[in-house]
C-alpha cells in the first residue's frame, strides 16, 4: 500500500490540497468545499483531516454517511502495532477535533503534506486481518 501511495504522490504538482482515500467511500455534494471549510476551521497552517470514514458498498444505501466518525485506541497487536478502531463522535461537532492517530484510509491535508510527509515506498506493514465494520 505505501508503494502505491508513494507513486500517487509523484503526481503532485503544487496543488493547494491533497486528498487520499480508499476506494470504498462515497462522496457527498460539495465535498471539496466542505473539506476546505473544515480544514480552515482548524486554524492550522498545515491542517490534516483524517478518520475512518463510513464505507460504501456499490448498490447499497450509505452506511452511517451522516455520522461524524473518530478513531480511538483499540489495542496493540502481537507484533506491537497500534490498532485503532472507528467510533462515532458522541457530541455534535462544528469544527474538527484534534486527533491522536492518522488514517491513510481518508486523509485531506494542505498540499505541502506530500513534500513534508511522503509515503515511504519501502515500508511494508503486515497488519493482522481484523474484521472492521462501519461505526453504528
Amino acid at each position: 500500500m505505501c508503494w502505491a501511495r508513494a507513486e500517487i504522490m509523484k503526481l503532485y504538482e503544487g496543488e493547494d490540497w491533497y486528498l487520499q482515500l480508499d476506494s470504498h467511500h462515497r462522496f457527498t455534494r460539495d465535498w471539496d468545499e466542505k473539506l476546505v471549510a473544515q480544514a480552515l476551521l482548524t486554524g492550522s497552517t498545515k491542517p490534516v483531516l483524517t478518520t475512518y470514514a463510513a464505507g460504501f458498498t456499490p448498490g447499497a444505501e450509505a452506511d452511517a454517511a451522516e455520522l461524524v466518525t473518530t478513531m480511538e485506541f483499540d489495542r496493540f497487536t502481537a507484533e506491537g502495532l497500534l490498532l485503532p478502531k472507528p467510533a462515532v463522535a458522541t457530541e455534535a461537532r462544528v469544527a474538527p477535533i484534534r486527533a491522536r492517530f492518522l488514517s491513510a484510509h481518508f486523509l485531506f491535508a494542505a498540499g505541502s503534506f506530500v513534500q513534508d510527509l511522503p509515503h515511504d515506498p519501502e515500508l511494508w506493514l503486515t497488519v493482522p486481518s481484523v474484521a472492521r465494520s462501519a461505526p453504528h
